[in-house]
């Protein structure tokens, strides 16, 4: 008797552990890589979907080939909109055909046997027919058009893929990159004058032509693309005069996406790692929206500064620096104030030890940097020749309240040994202090009243060789 339960025990476990490695294995899962993704799974009756050329299936790690037809699954979303679509273009079709047999029937037809009255009742009657069929024609195509175009939006490929020869196991099937997009990105929300609120998102676009789900999804998060760069800092290095100067270009910096979609969701989203992130129960359909998932929030206090490099751009940027209390993992951000959204597509970065959002440009702040013309800015020591140099900052406020402002500028910096640099005099009638940093770094604080304009004036001094001139 206890044998025979021993074995009832024993078989129920096998039976069980069978049960468990037919799940394993039939389990599905998404792997999203900066150079594409694999997507394991059994493909009904071997079914990919409406991908395009560039996916790869497998079979066990054999390859298998890809065919495309015009059937597909009745009861699928893009099969029925492809339908749909098919079915508008061939109904314009019969419009047009209809309008072109009326038009050959008319000119093969003898009309001056008729009688006049007939005539006229019979050409206002074919008409309006065929001014019907040609709205019927031209709408059903437009409409047709606007259908392609949303299938184009949530699919790789216009036609039908099946698997050329059925597979008994999960089919490992392989898409480049950009069919689906996952990117990370920060939304922050300015809560006060010293508080800044944060989120770390996760956006997921699904334009592959293939519906996912996926009871694991491993997301390995590739470079942000940057649009809006923080200034940073770079030494004005004196060179000799036998080479060609460097030319530093003023750049402008930009500041800173029919049938009913099922919606997408996943059910825990965990950060494994730095940039990897791993989902369970992942439902992707591929529509082409995105889908924004918040990973992490945070608030910490922040310092809100206006800040000008004036030998570099004339802008007045408003800017927020913090210290995150984790390590930022994109540079991607989105800022609101007041849940209205301010600056979009903001990149980030630290900046002299704090993380810095170059947010908003103030319109109000007026700024010119001009080279000054000195009468006499040359004298003569033995053999070295004492340069003296500098240039202006203008600066005017056109709002009605106070402005501070951080300029940001430098003086040259030597590279060889018989060259010196020497600061004279930083002088305004703003009230102002300034700091001379490391590699010439130069940084001025100035109050600016309201409605009113000022100047910022740096004169250094160069020494150098006279049989070796330099230029800067």
């Amino acid at each position: 008797m206890k044998k025979g339960v021993t074995m009832k025990r024993w078989g129920a476990t096998v039976a069980a552990a069978v049960l468990l490695a037919a799940t394993s294995v039939a389990a599905s899962t998404l792997e999203l890589y900066r150079d594409g993704a694999f997507y394991t799974f059994e493909p009904e009756k071997g079914f990919v979907g409406f991908v395009g050329k560039g996916a790869q299936a497998r079979c066990e790690g054999e390859s298998v080939a890809l065919v495309r037809q015009t059937m597909c699954p009745p009861d699928d979303r893009l099969c029925r909109l492809a339908t749909k679509i098919r079915k508008l273009e061939a109904q314009a079709a019969e419009a047009k055909a209809s309008r072109q047999v009326i038009e050959t029937l008319l000119d093969r037809a003898d009309l001056k046997s008729l009688d006049a009255g007939k005539v006229v009742a019979f050409s206002d009657r074919l008409g309006k027919r065929m001014s019907a069929l040609e709205r019927q024609a031209r709408r059903q195509e437009r409409e047709a058009g606007f259908l392609r175009e949303a299938f184009a939006r949530q699919s790789s490929g216009p036609e039908a893929v099946w698997l050329a020869e059925r597979c008994s196991r999960p089919v490992r099937l392989k898409m480049p990159a950009g069919w689906i997009g996952f990117d990370l990105y920060y939304r922050a929300e300015i809560a006060g004058p010293k508080r800044l609120k944060a989120a770390k998102m996760m956006k997921l676009v699904n334009r592959s032509g293939v519906d996912i789900e996926a009871d694991r999804a491993v997301l390995t998060y590739a470079n942000a693309h940057r649009a809006l760069r923080p200034l940073r800092f770079r030494p004005w290095v004196i060179r000799d005069a036998s080479k060609a100067p460097r030319v530093l270009y003023k750049r402008a910096m930009p500041m800173a996406d029919t049938a009913a979609a099922p919606v997408a969701r996943m059910e825990k989203v965990v950060t494994k790692a730095p940039r990897r992130y791993e989902a369970t129960h992942l439902s992707l359909p591929s529509t082409g929206r995105p889908v924004r998932v918040t990973l992490s929030r945070f608030e910490v206090p922040v310092t809100r500064e206006e800040m000008a490099y004036p030998w570099f751009d004339t802008r007045v940027f408003e800017t927020l620096r913090f210290r995150p209390e984790a390590p930022v993992e994109s540079d991607r951000w989105r800022i609101f104030e007041k849940g209205r959204l301010v600056s979009d597509r903001v990149t980030g970065a630290y900046v002299d030890g704090e993380y810095t959002l170059f947010w908003k440009v103030d319109e109000d702040v007026v700024l010119r940097r001009t080279r000054l013309v000195l009468k006499e800015n040359e004298s003569f020591f033995g053999g070295s020749i004492h340069k003296k140099d500098g240039y202006e900052i203008r600066l005017t406020n056109q709002s009605e309240r106070s402005k501070k402002i951080v300029l940001i500028d430098r003086i040259p910096v030597a590279v060889r040994s018989d060259v010196t640099v020497k600061l004279l005099d930083v002088t305004s009638k703003l009230p102002m202090r300034y700091r001379l940093g490391k590699e010439g770094r130069l940084r001025v604080d100035v109050t600016l009243p309201p409605h009113a304009s000022g100047a910022v004036r740096v004169l250094f001094e160069v020494s150098y060789d006279r049989k070796k001139p330099v230029v800067y």
